[in-house]
C-alpha cells in the first residue's frame, strides 16, 4: 500500500517538502486507503501534514475537530497562505467569517474546516454538514475523548454518535500523549472497531530534558528559571515558563522582565485582545518569552522555541511531554527543564483536588443544576461550569463533566435539563481519583526516581525500544551514578533501614533526627530513640543524611508521598533491597566544593543576554 504520485506531488507543490518524515507516510497511506487511523505522534512530528495533505488530495470536504482555538488560526492561516481552502467555525470567529465558511461548505469550495468540538451541539450546523461531501473527519488530541485521557472533553464524547450520523468516507484520529490504554480507550470511545492504530513513538532526540531541585523561595526559582533561558537562548530562538497559576504568570514574567528579558504573561484572565497581541509578538519576534499557564502554547506552532521551563510541577507526565513538546519543533537541540521543590507538591496536589470532585460536591453540584434548571436557565457548559465554580467550590468545574458524562445533566435540545435523581455514582468518582492520583504519582516519580529522563517518559507511554540511557539528560551526562561498598553502602543500608522502621509515619526531617540521635523532646517523646537505628549516623552531618535521604528516593529505594506534610517510606524495590542486602547504585553525594561553585554560576546570571535582547525588541 502506497501513496498515490499525485498526492506525493502535493507535498512538494503546497507544502514545500521535498519527503516526509518517518512515520508520516505509513499514516497518510491508511488514511488515503479509506482505513479508520487512530494515529499517536510526539509533538513537532508533523501530525497535522497527515491529515492536510489527504484534505488537499481528496475530493470534498476534511472536518478537522481540534479544542484548540490558537491552534486552529494557526493552521488555517498557514492553509491559506499556501493557497489551500480552508476555514474555521468557532467561538473566536467574526460573524461574517463564519457566514463566509457556511457558505463555502454549502458551495463545495472547501478543501478543509476546522471545528471546536462544541460546535456540533448546533442542529443547524449538523444540517449543513449533512448536505456535504465529507472526505475525511478528523479528531485532533483525541485523547481528549478518553475517560483516561489527561485532559477530557465532555464534546468529545458525542464524536461517535456524529460519525454514524455523517458517515464520512474516512475517520483519522491524532494525539500525541496517549499510553496503550488510552489508545484502546480512543479506538472505542469513536466507534473505530476496525482502526488501524499506529505509533511512530514518543522519543524527541533532540530534547534535552532535566530536572533541578532549586530549594524553597520564589528567588532560587527566579534565579533558576533566568539561568535555563539566558543558558538556551544565548543564540537565538524564544523561550516558554508554565506556571501553575494566573497570579504566578503575572509575578514571574514581571520578574523576568526586570532582568532583561523580553517577558509577557499569558493567561485565560486576561483580555481576548491582550492574549492575542501576546500571542502574535512571540509568533512573530526572537527573543520572546512568554510566562503561561496551560492555557497557551498548546495550539502554537512556533518551530524556534529553544527552552520550555516549567516553573512549577506540572500534573501528569501526558501534561508535561505534550507541555515540553513545543521546544525544539525545527528539529535543533532544545531543552526542556523541570524546576522543583517540596512545596510545589501543595500546587499540584490542589489541581488534583480540583480535577477530582468528592461525591458531596457532585451531590451539591446536581443540586445546583436541578436549582438552576427549575428556573428555567439556558446556560451553555462553560456558563453552568464558571457558576457552579463560583457558587460551591472549584472542583464543582469537574463535578458538571461527570454528571454530564453520565447523563444527569444535558445542555442538548433547549434549556438545561437535569435528572432529578444523581446517579453519578460515588465509585465513578473514585476511580477517576485513583487515575489522578496514579498520574501525579508517575509525575513525582519522573522527578524523583528516573534513572534516564528520557527513557522513563517513553516507556511510560509503552514505548520499550530505547536504550538504557539517552546519553543527554541531566541523569545520563551525570558521572557520578555507582554502585556503593565499604562504608558508603553500610550507611546507605543504615538510613534505608531507619526509614522502614519509622514505618512511612515521619517526614525526612525525623528520620534525620533519628539517624543522628537528636535528643529534641519531638523524637523522645515518639520513643523514636528505642530505635535499633538511632544515633547510627550521629558522627555525620545533617546536610550530609538528608543528601543521602534523596539519593536513596532517586535510585527508587524510597519513595516521599504526597501532601501538605511529605512522609517518607520504602519503595516495593527498597523492601527487597533490604531484605536481600542487595547492591546498590546511587549517584554521588553533592560536595561543598560543587555547591559554591553552583552559586557562583547563578550570580553571574544576573546580567543576561536577555537584557541585550529586550533592548533590541
Amino acid at each position: 500500500m502506497s501513496s498515490p504520485p499525485d498526492a506525493l506531488l502535493l507535498l512538494q507543490q503546497v507544502f514545500g517538502h521535498s519527503q516526509l518524515r518517518p512515520g508520516q507516510r505509513e499514516i497518510i497511506d491508511s488514511v488515503l486507503h479509506e482505513q479508520a487511523t487512530l494515529a499517536v505522534m510526539p509533538t513537532g512530528s508533523g501530525k497535522s501534514l497527515c491529515y492536510q495533505l489527504p484534505a488537499v488530495f481528496l475530493p470534498g470536504l476534511t472536518i478537522v475537530v481540534s479544542p484548540l482555538i490558537a491552534l486552529i488560526r494557526d493552521q488555517v492561516r498557514a492553509l491559506e497562505a499556501r493557497g489551500v481552502q480552508a476555514a474555521s467555525l468557532t467561538s473566536a470567529d467574526a460573524p461574517e467569517d463564519r457566514m463566509r465558511a457556511e457558505r463555502a461548505v454549502r458551495e463545495g469550495t472547501l478543501d478543509l474546516l476546522y471545528v471546536a468540538p462544541e460546535r456540533f451541539r448546533s442542529t443547524r450546523f449538523l444540517e449543513l454538514l449533512r448536505g456535504a461531501k465529507l472526505a475525511l473527519f478528523v479528531v485532533d488530541e483525541a485523547h481528549c475523548i478518553s475517560q483516561w485521557g489527561h485532559d477530557f472533553r465532555p464534546d468529545y464524547a458525542k464524536l461517535s454518535e456524529m460519525i454514524r450520523l455523517l458517515e464520512p468516507e474516512r475517520v483519522a484520529a491524532f494525539t500525541a500523549t496517549a499510553t496503550p490504554e488510552v489508545q484502546i480507550d480512543i479506538v472505542r470511545g469513536l466507534g473505530l472497531a476496525s482502526a488501524n492504530t499506529i505509533v511512530t513513538g514518543f522519543d524527541r532526540e533532540n530534547l534535552e530534558l532535566s530536572v533541578q531541585e532549586t530549594g524553597r523561595g520564589k528567588a532560587k526559582k527566579l534565579r533558576a528559571t533566568a539561568k535555563a533561558l539566558e543558558t538556551w537562548m544565548q543564540d537565538g530562538g524564544s523561550g516558554l515558563v508554565y506556571v501553575a497559576t494566573r497570579k504566578s504568570a503575572e509575578e514571574v514574567a514581571k520578574e523576568l522582565a526586570g532582568l532583561g528579558f523580553a517577558a509577557e504573561p499569558y493567561h485565560a484572565g486576561l483580555p481576548p485582545e491582550r492574549r492575542q497581541k501576546v500571542q502574535d509578538r512571540f509568533q512573530k519576534r526572537d527573543g520572546r518569552v512568554i510566562v503561561a499557564t496551560t492555557a497557551f502554547g498548546m495550539g502554537v506552532d512556533k518551530r524556534d522555541v529553544r527552552v520550555v521551563v516549567h516553573y512549577h510541577v506540572p500534573s501528569s507526565v501526558e501534561s508535561y511531554y505534550q507541555e515540553v513538546g513545543r521546544a525544539g519543533r525545527d528539529d535543533q537541540p532544545a531543552g526542556g527543564v523541570l524546576l522543583y521543590d517540596t512545596g510545589d507538591l501543595r500546587y499540584a496536589l490542589m489541581r488534583l483536588e480540583t480535577s477530582c470532585p468528592t461525591p458531596q460536591v457532585a451531590q451539591a453540584t446536581h443540586r445546583y443544576a436541578l436549582q438552576l434548571a427549575g428556573q428555567g436557565a439556558d446556560l451553555s457548559f462553560d456558563e453552568l461550569c464558571q457558576a457552579a465554580e463560583d457558587n460551591i467550590v472549584a472542583s464543582a468545574r469537574a463535578a458538571v463533566i461527570a454528571l454530564e458524562r453520565c447523563g444527569d445533566i444535558s445542555f442538548e435540545g433547549g434549556p438545561l435539563s437535569v435528572r432529578p435523581e444523581m446517579t453519578l455514582s460515588s465509585s465513578v468518582l473514585e476511580a477517576r481519583a485513583r487515575r489522578e492520583r496514579a498520574r501525579l504519582d508517575a509525575l513525582i516519580g519522573y522527578v524523583n526516581r528516573a534513572a534516564c529522563r528520557r527513557r522513563y517518559v517513553v516507556e511510560y507511554f509503552g514505548d520499550k525500544r530505547h536504550a538504557e540511557r539517552c546519553g543527554v539528560c541531566d541523569r545520563c551526562q551525570s558521572p557520578d551514578v555507582q554502585a556503593l561498598a565499604g562504608e558508603a553502602l553500610r550507611e546507605a543500608q543504615m538510613a534505608l533501614s531507619c526509614v522502614a522502621r519509622m514505618r512511612g509515619r515521619y517526614g525526612r526531617s525525623r528520620v534525620v533526627e533519628v539517624l543522628q540521635g537528636s535528643r529534641a523532646l519531638s523524637v523522645l517523646s515518639a520513643g523514636l530513640d528505642q530505635l535499633s537505628t538511632y544515633g547510627l549516623l550521629k558522627h555525620r552531618s545533617r546536610e550530609h543524611t538528608l543528601d543521602l535521604l534523596d539519593r536513596l528516593v532517586r535510585a527508587d529505594l524510597a519513595v516521599v508521598t504526597l501532601g501538605e506534610f511529605p512522609k517518607i517510606m520504602l519503595s516495593e524495590h527498597g523492601a527487597e533491597t533490604l531484605r536481600a542486602r542487595a547492591p546498590m547504585m546511587l549517584s554521588g553525594a553533592a560536595t561543598p566544593k560543587k555547591a559554591k561553585a553552583e552559586a557562583g554560576t547563578r550570580r553571574r546570571t544576573r546580567r543576561s543576554p536577555g537584557r541585550r535582547r529586550a533592548k533590541q525588541a
